[in-house]
């Protein structure tokens, strides 16, 4: 469970909500709930790339629906991350000048101009981040290029890749889903060009 650091928590809020801490950024669905979308990919899935509603989407579909893992692309706007029946329910929505992680009840909504974390919702409630707490927090939304061509777009702890986010390699291909401390730590999809894409648990950068 990847929660915000002690100092971000400690910091209290403006207004109405000045007296209580923040909640984690978000939810990170139980490994059993993984492992049942993995069952209904694999029986009953197919990986698809069409146009649809003015964007692009690549990822799973099932039954004519983006089901799965995908990314659906539409101008400056992308959403990528788990998909049912047509709704990403949980992932990254950059969209304008703000990008958020987690799900529709429960995400973090972070500033893109300078990474930093604006806001939590959860349960229809919004916990706004003072500017203080904004700038103080160790994470960020950021993009990290490397010295051979790679680059990252993501949640960053201390700059480097840490929660959701998605590394692109010069060859096209590219992974969704969980970093810890620079590596693949938990559930995510490669994408890869030749129209495959290998889903599943990763630690220390190895699939298992």
């Amino acid at each position: 469970m990847i929660r915000l650091s002690a100092l971000l928590v400690a910091l209290t809020l403006c207004g109405s909500l000045a007296s209580q801490s923040l909640p984690e950024p978000y939810q990170l669905a139980p490994d059993y709930m993984h492992a049942m979308l993995s069952d209904v990919i694999a029986t009953d899935c197919q990986v698809v790339a069409y146009s649809s509603g003015g964007g692009q989407y690549y990822g799973h579909s099932r039954r004519n629906r983006f089901f799965g893992w995908g990314s659906y692309i539409a101008g400056s706007n992308c959403w990528i991350g788990q998909w049912r029946d047509g709704h990403c329910v949980f992932g990254i929505l950059i969209k304008g000048a703000e990008g958020r992680v987690g799900s529709d009840v429960h995400h973090i909504v972070y500033n893109l101009t300078d990474g930093t974390p604006l806001r939590i919702v959860k349960d229809n409630e919004t916990h706004t981040l003072t500017s203080e707490a904004s700038q103080a927090s160790p994470r960020r939304f950021v993009r990290l290029d490397y010295a051979n061509g790679d680059y990252y777009i993501g949640e960053t702890m201390n700059n480097r890749c840490h929660g959701q986010g998605i590394y692109h390699w010069t060859n096209g291909n590219y992974w969704y889903g969980t970093f810890s401390e620079g590596y693949r730590q938990g559930y995510g999809a490669l994408f890869r060009t030749d129209g495959t894409i290998d889903y599943g648990l990763w630690l220390g950068d190895d699939k298992q």
